[in-house]
């Protein structure tokens, strides 16, 4: 894989990971009085946004709007909204409940159970507010497309149980305040990155490497935390990959030319969340993926894969079920989970 590459980048800050097709409505509301956001629009016109940013006040009445109304709401941005307290029936649980300010309530996006509760399907990023103090319990609980999180302020908010899941959620604070995050217990198993999100989509195919084409962009690769490439990736590219892309949060290399993931690829990848690996994939090589303890809950292996190296998967502690698609795998190195591990590998049927 010598010759190389160049037709398309497509590199932004990231909104959201939302398709090139999806029709892009954007709102922006002052709230004057809280528990009013329905009366600004009509429902219809509430259903067709996607990316919303609030300013004003609000209460826990208008979160319960936002998760029952706001159909395709994908991006929400509340870094300049103050939350009122509220205390009644008719906030985001259905009982008398007392809300605080400054504290994103209780199943503020998701289901009004404790039991298993289903998230907001549509919302893909969302921008704190800074005057927050807390995240109440089941507040983002199970949003199944929830990536993003941003953090305005340096201190962080208290976490309520099962508000958030770090398997499938980064949070982004700004410059300089990580430890201030990583230091608290509530927050220590979360991808912490303290930069604004950048997401790359390539198309590698012509002689332009990886790294040529990110510095025509004046992107240094440590910035790039979503990752998609697609077409021909040489050993150069995961060479990069491997050495520079300290910040990883999520890789997809379904589309590429990939059969081999060489060894320590991804090692000490400790923000990696969610890799999607090649289509066409027949090894996964030593240690490929050592210490990405964030990495899961599920990885899925290709139907094309046939061996998989020594402690390929070690480390990755968030990692419950590595799901191979096919029945192709024919040699597997000792302890690819760990000297000592259970076996996570199983087979689809």
């Amino acid at each position: 894989m010598n010759t190389r590459r160049l037709i398309y980048l497509a590199l932004a800050l990231l909104l959201g990971p939302c398709s090139l097709w999806a029709q892009k409505i954007e709102k922006a509301i002052f709230v004057k009085k809280a528990g009013s956001l329905i009366s600004e629009l009509t429902l219809d016109e509430a259903n067709k946004i996607t990316h919303l940013t609030l300013t004003g006040k609000i209460n826990a009445i208008d979160f319960k709007h936002l998760r029952d109304e706001f159909k395709n709401l994908r991006v929400l941005d509340l870094s300049a909204v103050d939350i009122k307290n509220y205390i009644g029936k008719k906030g985001t649980v259905d009982a008398f409940q007392v809300y605080n300010s400054n504290s994103i309530p209780a199943h503020a996006f998701s289901e009004k159970t404790d039991y298993d509760p289903k998230g907001k399907p549509s919302l893909e990023k969302v921008i704190l507010p800074h005057s927050l103090n807390a995240i109440d319990k089941y507040a983002f609980a199970n949003c199944p497309k929830l990536e993003v999180l941003v953090s305005t302020r340096g201190t962080a908010p208290t976490l309520g149980d099962t508000a958030l899941s770090p398997q499938r959620t980064a949070v982004f604070v700004p410059a300089g305040c990580k430890e201030n995050f990583t230091s608290k217990k509530q927050w220590t198993d979360f991808a912490i990155i303290d930069s604004e999100p950048i997401r790359v989509n390539l198309h590698l195919q012509s002689d332009k490497s990886l790294a040529e084409l990110l510095s025509r962009e004046g992107i240094q690769p440590k910035d790039v935390n979503y990752l998609t490439l697609t077409g021909i990736v040489d050993l150069d590219d995961l060479r990069l990959i491997r050495d520079f892309m300290s910040n990883l949060v999520y890789v997809d290399l379904t589309e590429t030319d990939i059969t081999e993931i060489p060894e320590y690829t991804f090692a000490q990848k400790v923000n990696l969340i969610t890799t999607y690996l090649p289509r066409n994939l027949k090894t996964i090589g030593l240690r490929a993926f050592d210490n990405c303890n964030k990495l899961g809950p599920i990885l899925t292996l290709p139907a094309s894969l046939t061996s998989i190296d020594y402690g390929a998967f070690i480390n990755c502690h968030a990692l419950d079920v590595v799901r191979a698609l096919g029945n192709n795998i024919t040699a597997i190195g000792e302890n690819i989970f760990g000297e000592g591990v259970k076996n996570k590998l199983v087979y689809a049927k």
